[in-house]
């Protein structure tokens, strides 16, 4: 049985903790404060897949001033993958997105995620590439 769950309380931030550690991205850390301060002021949710009780996948919404919802953080656990859960968490904010009058999505995906975007309707108008300083190497986003 899978669930959704909305998140727009700072203090539920432990929920999706176990999924960001879980997909390798480490702790939250100092963007927990940002994450914190976003859903406060009420430009950032959070939405959450719940297996049988279990927190196993993720994405986030941030809500610029202008006319775009910015799709970010999608992650699932990996013994959850391929049952739909970030699909449903897509639509799930998209839904959310449209109900808050918003007419443009972006979309933050790497390249687990992207094909499951581009199902979804979404074309591919531009790629992001991180350099760190002192290194000369691109490093996809992901």
């Amino acid at each position: 049985t899978c669930e959704i769950q909305r998140i727009t309380d700072p203090t539920e931030l432990d929920i999706i903790e176990p999924i960001w550690a879980g997909v390798e991205r480490g702790q939250l850390g100092v963007f927990r404060d940002v994450l914190a301060r976003d859903m406060a002021a009420g430009i950032t949710t959070i939405h959450v897949a719940r297996v049988d009780g279990v927190a196993a996948s993720m994405g986030g919404t941030f809500y610029a001033a202008n006319d775009f919802a910015n799709l970010w953080g999608g992650a699932t656990l990996p013994d959850y993958r391929r049952r739909g859960l970030y699909r449903t968490l897509l639509a799930s904010r998209l839904v959310e997105a449209r109900d808050r009058g918003k007419k443009f999505l972006r979309v933050d995906c790497g390249p687990m995620s992207r094909p499951i975007v581009e199902r979804s309707g979404f074309t591919c108008i531009g790629m992001v590439w991180t350099y760190r300083y002192g290194d000369d190497s691109p490093h996809m986003d992901e």
